[in-house]
């Protein structure tokens, strides 16, 4: 009596989460100093250190770069890119805490005093491969 709820979980345990990619087509870079780092958020307190995802840089080329992630459960995600022109590792501001570095966002939104909502920048993975382009911003 215990093997049929034992094969069951077995099955729906085993059961392969679908995943896909993003390929992430950055553009407008002012330069080809640095790199391009690429930051998914899975919540709405995204640009939060502690709350990110996953990861992933890029050299820069002819003012552009293109990032592939590696497979990501499907759902939603806020992609965020900096354009780390010292290579440091960080975003680095201006004696008014204003951004020196290029920054951008899923879906491109306007930006004004404060960051884009997580609504604002939300991209649904759904599919193997999600293409998605980012303009840069420079302040």
């Amino acid at each position: 009596m215990l093997i049929w709820p034992l094969c069951l979980l077995l099955f729906v345990s085993a059961h392969p989460v679908d995943q896909g990619i993003f390929i992430i087509q950055i553009q407008g870079l002012r330069n080809a100093d640095g790199v391009a780092t690429v930051a998914l958020y899975e919540k709405d307190n995204h640009l939060s250190e502690d709350d990110v995802k996953a990861t992933f840089k890029s050299t820069i080329k002819n003012n552009s770069a293109v990032i592939m992630t590696k497979p990501l459960d499907y759902g939603n995600y806020s992609v965020v890119v900096l354009h780390d022109e010292n290579n440091n590792g960080k975003m680095d501001y201006n004696i008014v805490r204003m951004p020196k570095e290029g920054v951008g966002f899923s879906n491109n939104p306007k930006i004004g005093l404060s960051k884009p909502s997580f609504e604002a920048t939300k991209v649904t993975l759904g599919e193997k491969e999600k293409k998605i382009t980012i303009k840069m911003i420079y302040f």
